[in-house]
């Protein structure tokens, strides 16, 4: 069910594994003004979660066609019927060379997961990254263990 509030945020890995995100807005009417962000926005009307991580990228940077797989799905504990979608995907050499970072926002950058932790980043947002990056960890130590 669409709900005006839902949306999805995506990871988006160069070719290093460095993590793109955006510097919002100082406009203090909006959430989190000046703060780090990952891409992403909310859904319209009739979109999945997924398509609408697609239309984000494309408004936000100029990119199609990028493979995205979705993480999770969260109900607000909040707000009856908002979700929010976490997908991931990873860009080519190509497609950080053709970003046309659009209008919103004051400038993006790519950054290692060290780096993310001492941004002035979107809390929630911080702490989903360096959780799924101590995960990601952990599976490759046990893969190299087993």
């Amino acid at each position: 069910m669409w709900h005006p509030e839902s949306g999805t945020k995506l990871i988006l890995e160069d070719p290093q594994g460095r993590i793109l995100a955006c510097l919002r807005d100082n406009d203090p009417t909006i959430p989190y003004p000046g703060k780090w962000d990952l891409p992403g926005g909310g859904v319209e009307p009739h979109e999945t979660l997924l398509e609408c991580g697609h239309r984000e990228l494309f408004e936000e940077f100029g990119l199609q066609d990028v493979p995205l797989a979705m993480l999770d799905q969260i109900e607000s504990r909040c707000t009856p019927g908002k979700i929010m979608g976490r997908a991931w995907g990873r860009l080519t050499a190509v497609q950080v060379g053709s970003i046309a970072f659009g209008p919103e926002g004051q400038r993006y950058d790519f950054f290692s997961v060290p780096e993310i932790a001492e941004l002035d980043f979107v809390p929630q947002l911080q702490e989903y990254v360096l959780t799924l990056h101590g995960l990601a960890n952990r599976v490759k130590l046990l893969e190299r263990t087993a």
